[in-house]
């Protein structure tokens, strides 16, 4: 049974602050839920009183605005040398700190303390919805989260599947729920604007496409909803996003289904709140922010039944067999029709989306840094 970080004794108020080592790389090379989580970690440490933050990172991307340390090598070339070299340790990039925090990538060498965010074991329980190397990649970092103090997820649903996975001790995998990824809903109250292609209602899809998000399923479910909306994916293309484009595009004989690419914030703020539902047709899900942000911005969600998808809703969605495009297509045509039903949906969505927050997420894992800290010795 794992723990929950609400099990981590609270510090004194005026306990010396926390000096923490940050690898933000996710933010530069990354995209979707971990460059979001790793921004909205950033955002709120830096903010508290009782944590000084040393950020650093590397990587081709564009860099984000976060005062951080750029290495100006490749990330591979760094990984190669933390893997082969076990040099530069995080504290020689950062200065002496107390603990370091890895995100989703190969954790830094150190003699520190070191606090891992793990977001999911995808790759290993579904391999085929992956590139090959990722399974490795996953492998390698749950190898290496064997030796870390405390490892950190989204959720209960998830934190179970990383301690079975990865074979890690219950004790070590705490849960700092997730607050929404789109933190800001700046120009949330104007219309849905062009991106829409009408005032008409539509359906928001939202994430990276690839094979995992299943929208040659949505394709095929729509075709079997009689009168249905356009259908609008927000998201850049991943990993075979382009032949799943053209599967969706062959499938797709009605033109129902427009692809936006990946969108600015205050644009995703306006479809989000011009949807007449949003839908996450995934097979696989670590966490699912979409779900959790149009819950925050009261749409009714239709989406597949994952373990995080039900935790995350709290009764409030309306969940339907992962890879079935006929329980899809039941599932959207009656919170399409239903108006008592997404009323109903909406209402309990905002109230189970106030346990999800950035504030409490990063209570709860300061305490985690502080358990770490005093557990690990330098």
């Amino acid at each position: 049974m794992t723990l929950a970080a609400a099990d981590v004794a609270r510090q004194p108020a005026k306990a010396p602050a926390l000096r923490v080592a940050l690898d933000l790389s996710p933010a530069i090379v990354s995209a979707g839920g971990v460059r979001a989580y790793a921004l909205a970690t950033w955002r709120h440490l830096r903010e508290r009183q009782d944590v000084e933050l040393a950020a650093f990172g590397a990587g081709r991307g564009a860099a984000p605005e976060a005062a951080m340390r750029r290495l100006p090598v490749p990330l591979r070339v760094l990984h190669f040398s933390w893997r082969t070299l076990g040099v530069p340790r995080a504290e020689a990039i950062t200065g002496d700190v107390d603990v370091v925090h890895s995100i989703d990538l190969q954790p830094p060498p150190t003699r520190r303390p070191l606090v891992m965010t793990i977001h999911d074991v995808m790759a290993i329980t579904h391999p085929d919805l992956f590139p090959p190397h990722a399974r490795r990649y996953q492998q390698d970092q749950l190898r290496a989260a064997r030796q870390a103090a405390a490892v950190v997820t989204s959720c209960t649903a998830t934190a179970a599947q990383v301690v079975e996975v990865g074979e890690l001790d219950p004790r070590r995998v705490l849960v700092t729920p997730f607050g929404p990824g789109l933190e800001s809903a700046a120009g949330a109250d104007q219309p849905p604007g062009p991106e829409a292609g009408s005032a008409a209602p539509y359906i928001l899809a939202v994430g990276v496409i690839e094979p995992r998000k299943a929208y040659d399923l949505l394709a095929i479910a729509m075709s079997r909803v009689r009168d249905a909306p356009t259908v609008l994916v927000a998201g850049p293309d991943g990993w075979r996003g382009a032949s799943i484009r053209e599967r969706v595009t062959e499938l797709d004989s009605g033109g129902r289904i427009r692809f936006l690419g990946g969108v600015a914030d205050e644009t995703l703020a306006r479809l989000y709140r011009g949807a007449a539902l949003v839908c996450q047709p995934s097979l696989a899900e670590g966490f699912g922010f979409p779900v959790l942000e149009a819950m925050t911005f009261g749409v009714p969600v239709v989406a597949s039944d994952t373990p995080s998808a039900r935790e995350i809703g709290s009764g409030a969605l309306r969940l339907v067999t992962p890879g079935d495009a006929d329980a899809l297509a039941g599932g959207l045509a009656e919170v399409l029709t239903d108006l008592d039903r997404r009323r109903r949906m909406v209402e309990a969505g905002l109230a189970a989306a106030r346990a999800w927050t950035w504030a409490r997420c990063t209570d709860r894992l300061v305490d985690v840094y502080r358990l770490a800290a005093g557990l690990s010795s330098a």
